[in-house]
């Protein structure tokens, strides 16, 4: 049933050769496009990382589209004045050759593209030490987009700075997406059930030092 599905992908979404124009004709785009509804958003964003590797490591330029492919977070309304989904949350590649961040209109004029093919299995959260190390680099050349940033100083002065000098204790649950039911995945706790949870796990933590 896999194979199936990975071979019906492959036809509906392989990897093709394009000339959308005459512009950046010395530039070879990769538009790194996800099956719809792709996955969860940071599934999506590991994938992301391992399709820019495979541009990069060809020496061409990636550029995310989760705008004319959608994904489940795809809306109808704009997000920070784009559809694309990816710049919901982040910005676009960086070229490293010339420190410039390609929009999809400019890659949609331009004369070498490449679109993905949509099922390359790039996800990878084996949590190796080389495999660490690669994901780093990408993740730096796909920063928070401004936005996202000005949202995270004014959260971090409205909730942490107001508590410097204490202990905190950070914890990642998964998102209410997940309480969509999505199959194969557990339903997400809920806020109460993780304070719970996490009391009785410092509870236990006290104990075991006493």
């Amino acid at each position: 049933c896999l194979m199936l599905g990975i071979a019906y992908k492959k036809i509906m979404m392989h990897e093709q050769k394009k000339c959308f124009g005459e512009e950046n004709p010395d530039v070879i785009f990769y538009v790194i496009r996800l099956f719809p509804l792709a996955a969860g958003y940071l599934c999506n964003y590991n994938y992301v990382l391992g399709y820019m590797k495979h541009a990069y490591d060809n020496g061409w330029v990636p550029v995310v589209d989760m705008e004319n492919y959608k994904t489940m977070y795809s809306m109808d309304m704009s997000v920070h004045g784009t559809h694309n989904v990816w710049e919901y949350i982040f910005k676009q590649p960086i070229d490293i050759s010339t420190g410039k961040r390609y929009t999809l209109e400019e890659v949609y004029r331009s004369k070498n593209v490449i679109l993905s093919d949509g099922s390359e299995f790039f996800y990878n959260d084996s949590g190796d030490k080389d495999v660490l190390a690669w994901q780093h680099i990408m993740s730096e050349r796909v920063p928070f987009a401004d936005e996202v940033m000005e949202h995270v100083k004014v959260e971090y002065e409205k909730v942490l700075k107001t508590i410097e000098g204490e202990k905190i204790i950070g914890v990642p649950i998964r998102g209410t997406d997940l309480n969509k039911r999505v199959i194969g995945h557990p339903r997400q706790a809920t806020p109460e059930e993780l304070i719970e949870i996490i009391t009785e796990f410092i509870n236990l933590i006290f104990m075991v030092k006493l």
